[in-house]
């Protein structure tokens, strides 16, 4: 038991040792506040091994949840939080016998960007070789050098940035960022961008604008989804609230060029997920505030949908042909899609 809402993905060691990581999403419950920040778990008994407290005297934002699922670099957790500060946490780790234990020892990236900016990281972070990219809620983009804890460019996005970083390197070696951001900061209607970056550079490659109805909630939550397949040269963003829907939308990676765009109907929280068939057919499978749809990735028709009846915003996950996706009805679904 967290003792608190879990708002953001977990993270389980990818070394393959029993240990898993994991934010809260409030630092209230009924109203009485609570221990607030980021655990480390052991897998083999469910024990807590390590708590790190979001209240920090070095906080640059006044709210100390933590929405991300941090990345291991060796045996460094790289977990960026609410609080408006990056830890770089050396865990120095040891496993003896099937127990593992950690001592970790916590440095942090701290920044401001002025008088009232909010430094807040709710996104989780994107890494190439010794960089780590991150966004924040103040709209600003940061390539941080984890060799020397100093950040390599900063890119301003414009508006608040919730939505996950997405890093892609192609055959030739170039490195590319795809991210979007909410309307939030830019006033209570406006436009959303859709961006693709150069990760070593930190130049706009591309942008697209999306008019936003509102900016309670509009604009993208969702982190963008790679295409591969038949649609390896296409990215896909969802964007809650648009003027024309709650939008699906097709852009080609290298252009930006909008190949096809679909109105979900819901509101859509959740993130795609995208899967190929053995010919390398791609299908999205993209839920909204009730519904949950597989869509052809090449045109945008929706092939099938079903009713999961209550509010979806985490994204499925998929494993051959099972799909599983909990809701906001406090329920877990498999969903067979052979």
């Amino acid at each position: 038991s967290v003792g608190a809402p879990v708002k953001g993905s977990v993270t389980v060691d990818p070394r393959g040792l029993p240990l898993l990581y994991v934010g809260q999403g409030t630092d209230k419950v009924d109203g009485n506040q609570i221990e607030c920040g980021m655990r480390i778990y052991s897998l083999v008994d469910g024990s807590l091994l390590y708590f790190l407290d979001g209240r920090d005297s070095q906080a640059t934002n006044e709210w100390y949840a933590c929405d991300s699922a941090p990345l291991l670099y060796g045996d460094t957790l790289i977990w960026p939080s609410e609080n408006g500060l990056v830890y770089l946490i050396n865990l120095n780790t040891k496993d003896e016998g099937g127990a593992v234990f950690v001592s970790p020892q916590v440095s942090k990236y701290v920044y401001t960007r002025g008088k009232g900016r909010r430094t807040g990281i709710e996104g989780g972070a994107a890494a190439y070789n010794h960089y780590v990219y991150f966004a924040d809620n103040s709209g600003l983009i940061t390539c941080l050098d984890l060799k020397t804890a100093k950040p390599v460019w900063c890119f301003d996005a414009g508006d608040d940035t919730d939505a996950s970083i997405v890093l892609e390197e192609d055959d030739k070696g170039n490195v590319y960022l795809y991210t979007c951001n909410e309307l939030d900061l830019s006033g209570k209607t406006g436009k959303v961008q859709l961006r693709c970056l150069d990760a070593l550079l930190g130049e706009e490659i591309w942008k697209q604008e999306v008019d936003v109805r509102d900016n309670q909630l509009g604009g993208c939550f969702a982190t963008p989804a790679l295409g591969r397949g038949n649609v390896e040269d296409m990215v896909f963003f969802t964007v809650a609230r648009g003027v024309e829907g709650n939008l699906l939308i097709a852009c080609d990676k290298r252009t930006g060029n909008k190949v096809w765009t679909l109105d979900l109907g819901g509101y859509a929280w959740s993130s795609p997920t995208i899967s190929c068939d053995s010919e390398g057919n791609a299908y999205l499978f993209q839920a909204t505030s009730a519904m949950l749809h597989m869509i052809d990735a090449a045109n945008g028709t929706i092939l099938t949908s079903i009713e999961l009846g209550s509010n979806i915003e985490g994204s499925p996950a998929l494993f051959d042909d099972m799909l599983v996706i909990g809701t906001r009805g406090g329920k877990i679904y498999g969903i067979e899609i052979g």
